[in-house]
C-alpha cells in the first residue's frame, strides 16, 4: 500500500510539520514504497504578531500546503492502518512489511531514520524543487548582487528553549568572515522576529492560550531590545523582521548563501536551498551538501566554517587543496553561476 504522515497527531509550527512530512517522503523513497501525502491540518504557532494579539490564520495551514505544492493524491482504501510513532533503523523492515501484506503505514515522527540517512531526504531535493517550483511565490524586490539570507531564530523563544537562540556574536563573526571571501556589493538579509528597538525598558508578553500548552508561565518579562537587531544595521544588514513567513521562506532558499539557526523551519529552508547553505549543528543531522560550522563560540576564521564542504568539491574539485579554501571556491562557483544566467 502506503505510507503517509499522521498529520492529526501534533499541531506544532509549520517547520516542524513540514520537517516531518519531508522525513515521512524520504523513509518511503528509502524503502521504494508509495508516499501519500497527509496535508497539514492545524499549527499551533501562527507568527510573532499574531501570538501578541492571541490571534491565529486560520487558513494558514492552506497555505503552507499550497507553498511548498504537495502533491495531492488519494490513498488506496486500505483497512489495514498502522501508526509509527519513531521510526529507527529496525522498524524499516516492519514497516515495509506492513505495507507489502496491503497496509497503510502512518507516521509520526520520522526523524530517528532521517538523523541517520539525510541521504534519503537529500535524493529527493530535485522532486521537491519541481513541487515548489509549480505553485505561485511572492516577487521578491532584490537587485542582482550577491544575496546572502541568513535566519536569526528569535520570536516566542524568548519565552521557551531560550537555549536554542544563537547570539547575535555568531551570526556577526559569519558575516565578517563571508565578507573577506564574497563579492563588495553582496547584500546581508537578517530576517527574524520580534521587536526593532533601542528601548531600554521591560515589557510583559502575556501566555497566549493559543500556545500556552508549550509555556509554563503565564508571562513573561522581557527586555525591549531583546534581540539588538541595531547590531545588524551597524554592519550594513538589510532587516526583514515580522515580514510575510512566505517572503522570508523564498528569499532564503533563492540566496546565493544561506545561513541556518537552530530551527526546523531554517533546517526546511535548507533543504530546499539551492544556493550554499551554512549549518550549525542542532537536533538533526545535516545534509551532504551542507557546510558545517563549528560550535558558534569557538569560530576564529573561514578555515574554522571548513569542517564539511559539499562532496563534488571535497572529492573532485578541490581533492588537493586545502580545506580552508573550500567555501571560497563555492562562493567564487555561485557567482559565477549568477554571471553565466
Amino acid at each position: 500500500m502506503s505510507v503517509t504522515y499522521a498529520n492529526d497527531i501534533h499541531t506544532d509550527g509549520a517547520g516542524a510539520q513540514a520537517l516531518r512530512i519531508l522525513g515521512t517522503i524520504a523513509l518511503a523513497e528509502a524503502l521504494k514504497v508509495p508516499y501519500v501525502h497527509s496535508p497539514i491540518i492545524k499549527l499551533d504557532y501562527h507568527g510573532w504578531d499574531l501570538y501578541l494579539k492571541n490571534e491565529m490564520d486560520a487558513e494558514l495551514p492552506k497555505k503552507w500546503e499550497s507553498f511548498l505544492g504537495f502533491p495531492h493524491m488519494e490513498a488506496t482504501k486500505s483497512d489495514k492502518i498502522r501508526i509509527w510513532d519513531k521510526v529507527y533503523t529496525n522498524d524499516l523492515l516492519d514497516i515495509r512489511r506492513w505495507i507489502q501484506s496491503g497496509g497503510h503505514a502512518r507516521i509520526t515522527l520520522p526523524l530517528p531514520f532521517l538523523d541517520i540517512f539525510p541521504y534519503y531526504l537529500d535524493k529527493m531535493r530535485p522532486q521537491l524543487h519541481d513541487w515548489y517550483e509549480a505553485t505561485p511565490k511572492p516577487l521578491l524586490k532584490k537587485t542582482n548582487s550577491f544575496q546572502v539570507a541568513i535566519h536569526v531564530r528569535r520570536g516566542e523563544l524568548h519565552l521557551w528553549e531560550s537555549n536554542r537562540m544563537l547570539p547575535n556574536a555568531y551570526y556577526l563573526k559569519i558575516i565578517h568572515e563571508l565578507k573577506k571571501i564574497v563579492p563588495a556589493d553582496a547584500e546581508f538579509h537578517i530576517h527574524s522576529e520580534g521587536n526593532v528597538t533601542t528601548d531600554q525598558g521591560k515589557e510583559e508578553i502575556a501566555n497566549a492560550q493559543l500556545y500556552s500548552k508549550y509555556m509554563d508561565d503565564k508571562s513573561k518579562i522581557v527586555r525591549k531590545n531583546r534581540d539588538h537587531f541595531e547590531d545588524f544595521i551597524r554592519e550594513g544588514c538589510i532587516l526583514h523582521i515580522n515580514e510575510d513567513i512566505f517572503e522570508t521562506f523564498h528569499r532564503c532558499v533563492s540566496s546565493d548563501i544561506y545561513v541556518m539557526s537552530k530551527s526546523a523551519l531554517s533546517y526546511v529552508m535548507g533543504v530546499y536551498a539551492k544556493g550554499i547553505v551554512l549549518y550549525q549543528p542542532f537536533w538533526h543531522s545535516p545534509l551532504p551538501s551542507w557546510f558545517i560550522m563549528p560550535k558558534w563560540h569557538t569560530i576564529l576564521s573561514v578555515k574554522d566554517m571548513l569542517r564539511n564542504g559539499p562532496k563534488i568539491l571535497k572529492e573532485k574539485i578541490l581533492p588537493n587543496h586545502a580545506k580552508w579554501n573550500r567555501l571560497q571556491v563555492a562562493c567564487i562557483l555561485k557567482l559565477a553561476q549568477k554571471t553565466a544566467s
